[in-house]
């Protein structure tokens, strides 16, 4: 805890002042890797939907020539779909990872906030030691 961090120290004033700086830096990067979480995740959204879309089409036409009984065709449309479906999975994982992130940021960003908000607001009743919520 903050205060007994800082009642640990000589100069309790800078001992806060020091968790401080430390606590917004930890803002900051945070909000720089939420900013890329949520770009990536975009992107990475994007990417799925067009190899699902490939995918889709893959599969019909894989299954036309089936049906047409094109040998040849068939095996090298089945090769391509495979291979799709192989980055359909990969996306997908990705997706589910940059997701589960993001949710994650969207839980502790706002504590690190909060808690930079109450020392900020709260400076002086800190340094003297007495318990603030």
């Amino acid at each position: 805890s903050v205060k007994k961090e800082i009642s640990q120290t000589y100069d309790r004033g800078e001992a806060l002042e020091n968790h401080l700086i430390l606590l917004k830096d930890l803002e900051k990067t945070g909000k720089g890797a939420f900013s890329n979480i949520r770009s990536r995740k975009a992107k990475t959204q994007s990417e799925w939907n067009k190899v699902m879309e490939k995918a889709k089409e893959s599969e019909v036409k894989f299954f036309t020539e089936v049906h047409s009984l094109n040998a040849n065709e068939s095996e090298r449309l089945f090769e391509e779909f495979v291979e799709i479906k192989k980055q359909v999975v990969e996306k997908r994982a990705e997706l589910g990872a940059l997701m589960t992130l993001e949710k994650k940021y969207e839980i502790i960003m706002p504590q690190i906030e909060n808690r930079i908000s109450k020392i900020e607001n709260n400076r002086e009743a800190i340094i003297l030691g007495m318990k603030v919520e």
